[in-house]
């Protein structure tokens, strides 16, 4: 709950230096705050640790505050696997300060990519076991990685075949 209320005050930090206007930033953490899947940052889950990071580092990123902002990235990735592509936006953002003489821009995404990496190296070094065995126990249980959305295109085959209608329009209804 404590990383919850810390990530709608980010978040209004954030929208506020975007948008420059304290209304819409409020209104900002308002529709954040009233989505739908917005109890997950109050929930015994890593997805309000993982957005405060997110939007710390973009935060620090707008600001010029290079290693917070990979801090922040790696601090990311280290909570979510999705987490390590927070070094895109990063390297983006680095970019744009290298081309107008920011030199010290490409720490962030260098330390965000160093987060990404921490994880498999403990899991490695320190666990005794292959990076990939997290990968592993994900297909042990039934998972597997697929494209962002995929699932929406798997259960639209499974309605339009007749099969598991009521959990894939359950599915359909809350995305």
């Amino acid at each position: 709950a404590t990383a919850g209320l810390a990530c709608l005050i980010a978040f209004y930090l954030l929208a506020r230096h975007e948008c420059g206007d304290e209304r819409e930033a409020l209104r900002a953490v308002l529709y954040l705050a009233s989505f739908p899947t917005a109890f997950f940052l109050v929930a015994a889950y890593n997805e309000s640790l993982f957005l405060l990071a997110a939007i710390l580092s973009l935060y620090a990123a707008r600001r010029a505050r290079w290693i917070p902002a990979g801090l922040w990235g790696g601090v990311a990735a280290l909570a979510r696997i999705s987490g390590a592509l927070m070094a895109i936006p990063l390297a983006y953002a680095a970019w744009q300060a290298w081309r107008e003489g920011d030199r010290r821009s490409w720490g962030a995404p260098l330390l965000a990519g160093l987060g990404a990496a921490l994880y498999p190296l403990y899991v490695w070094i320190g666990l005794d076991q292959p990076p990939t065995v997290i990968l592993t126990a994900m297909t042990a249980r039934g998972g597997h990685l697929i494209l962002p959305g995929w699932n929406m295109v798997e259960a639209a085959g499974r309605i339009l075949r007749g099969q598991i209608v009521a959990e894939n329009l359950i599915e359909w209804t809350f995305t």
